[in-house]
């Protein structure tokens, strides 16, 4: 069949196959990317398993396209580095401009940042399309989040919902959030 991969290769039991419809090597789960998939990538991509690898005890997952919440997410961040807690938080910690699309910031807040924390604290807007990739890739690792502004629960399935369960415990995710700070009066939610 002309579609079909071909055997390219054998070690260990584990077959490399070249798929004619994608012109590259397909690998047998475990092994390495091509070097051009990987580039900047850092060696180790699991998710993080013993405290060495913790740099940061909250990541902020929020909107930086828009100053909508920026204000806000200023103010809390500065919130919890005031009691000692250090953060990742994109608008400050990763670069934001990328001539290639994004997906050079993606993979910078994914292996830079948010694989390096303990936890996970969101200001929710629900415009924002990376928020919501992040949001995909910290419940993947099983982060425990906490959603940091106001969010109501809707009637039919949602965003608000997903995270307002993740954060309570009920998906299974993770543990609940242990940096439990809670904004001053003088953060004001949008």
């Amino acid at each position: 069949m002309p579609n079909e991969p071909q055997d390219a290769s054998r070690d260990g039991g584990r077959r490399s196959q070249v798929s004619p419809m994608l012109g590259v090597s397909v690998h047998a789960i475990g092994e390495s990317l091509p070097d051009a998939m990987t580039t900047g990538i850092p060696e180790r991509t699991q998710p993080q398993d013993s405290e060495s690898d913790i740099q940061y005890e909250v990541g902020i997952i929020c909107s930086v396209r828009t100053d909508e919440d920026r204000d806000y997410s200023d103010r809390y961040v500065a919130l919890l580095e005031g009691v000692g807690l250090r953060v990742f938080y994109p608008p400050r910690d990763t670069d934001q401009v990328d001539p290639g699309g994004g997906l050079r910031i993606l993979r910078d807040n994914f292996y830079r940042g948010f694989l390096r924390c303990r936890e996970i604290h969101i200001v929710w807007n629900p415009k924002s399309q990376g928020s919501m990739f992040d949001l995909g890739l910290c419940f993947a690792m099983r982060k425990p989040l906490r959603v940091v502004n106001p969010v109501r629960r809707t009637a039919e399935k949602s965003f608000q919902n997903a995270i307002l369960d993740w954060q309570s415990g009920k998906l299974g995710v993770a543990e609940q959030s242990i940096y439990n700070v809670e904004p001053d009066s003088d953060i004001e939610s949008r």
